[in-house]
């Protein structure tokens, strides 16, 4: 997790104590083999997904993680926790 907020630049890294109280899961989408997006998910549902520097993602984006979403049976309603994309994920 470190080296992934790293790349993306973003703080991913401070989540690994809602992981070990399964409070939350975060998924890696790679992209070219490089990371991409991270995704959190707290119970059935995609809370959060950002991009490099916290950036919102793109409607391509979202279409895809929607597919993998319903596949997983997972509910997706993209409302991001927040609009300017330099503040911070939490």
């Amino acid at each position: 997790m470190n080296e992934e907020s790293n790349v993306l630049q973003h703080c991913v890294r401070s989540y690994s104590y809602l992981i070990v109280q399964k409070k939350c899961l975060i998924i890696f989408l790679r992209k070219n083999n490089e990371p991409f997006i991270t995704i959190e998910i707290q119970g059935d549902k995609v809370v959060q997904t950002r991009g490099k520097a916290n950036r919102i993602i793109e409607e391509d984006e979202k279409k895809i993680i929607k597919e993998w979403s319903n596949l997983k049976k997972l509910k997706y309603d993209y409302f991001p926790k927040f609009q300017n994309q330099n503040q911070s994920i939490r």
